[in-house]
């Protein structure tokens, strides 16, 4: 169909209301075929972005499709482009947890692990707040800044402890997190926000790590940790 169509002299960048092209909801639905024709014979144009600033890579990486990514990227699409937010196809791929996504926007190159939305968020953070502790291990090995703090002062352990999330904190622990970092706006430390809703595996976590447990907040206010009661073992009944 879309071949009979281009044959017949439709503009293959053709956008509706909101800029969306043909290539974009093909991308989006991870429509290979259907690329490789707007490209190769409709010329549809790889740079093309939407009204909400959105590029074809950027639509492919937050709908998951790993192959449609490495396709666009292969053709030349750009990136690093960002959308009217600042958030760039990796943001949109680790905020959704797609590891594979990730995984091929580094390794294809042109792709900044730090770059930064309008708001301070890198890609980090965002796989950090939702608890991919995948995508966290594979943007910390690419050189991710573990510390990177968005514009209130909130750094990936601020709120992977908030979220209750172990093995994110051991992953960014063992990328060189700072354990007694303070979140600027709050001045609370990771310790504070695991212990408040009694995340107690990663209290542990944090202790285990040489957590500071003595760490107030400007307001004075220190965390009382709770530590699991250990196991006695029941003494056996021989009757």
């Amino acid at each position: 169909m879309i071949d009979t169509l281009l044959a017949a002299g439709c503009d293959a960048d053709v956008g509706d209301n909101e800029h969306w092209t043909a290539l974009h909801f093909a991308a989006d639905k991870g429509l290979n075929d259907a690329i490789t024709a707007l490209v190769d014979r409709g010329q549809a144009s790889l740079d093309a972005v939407t009204a909400e600033g959105y590029t074809t890579v950027y639509l492919a990486a937050q709908s998951g499709h790993v192959d449609t990514v490495r396709l666009l990227m292969d053709l030349g699409a750009p990136v690093a482009v960002s959308d009217n937010d600042g958030w760039t196809a990796l943001h949109a791929a680790a905020g959704k947890g797609h590891v594979g996504v990730v995984r091929q926007l580094l390794a294809g190159g042109g792709t900044d692990v730090n770059a930064r939305s309008q708001d301070g968020l890198v890609a980090l953070y965002l796989a950090a707040q939702r608890g991919y502790d995948d995508v966290v291990g594979v943007l910390v090995d690419a050189g991710a800044e573990v510390d990177a703090v968005e514009e209130e002062g909130f750094a990936p352990l601020h709120v992977s402890c908030q979220g209750g999330y172990t093995d994110t904190v051991r992953r960014l622990l063992a990328g060189g997190a700072n354990i007694n970092l303070r979140a600027r706006s709050t001045s609370w430390t990771p310790l504070h926000y695991a212990a408040q809703d009694d995340f107690v595996d990663v209290v542990t976590c944090l202790l285990e790590h040489g957590v500071n447990v003595d760490a107030t907040t400007s307001e004075g206010k220190r965390e009382k940790v709770y530590l699991p009661k250990p196991q006695t073992q029941q003494p056996q009944n021989n009757s």
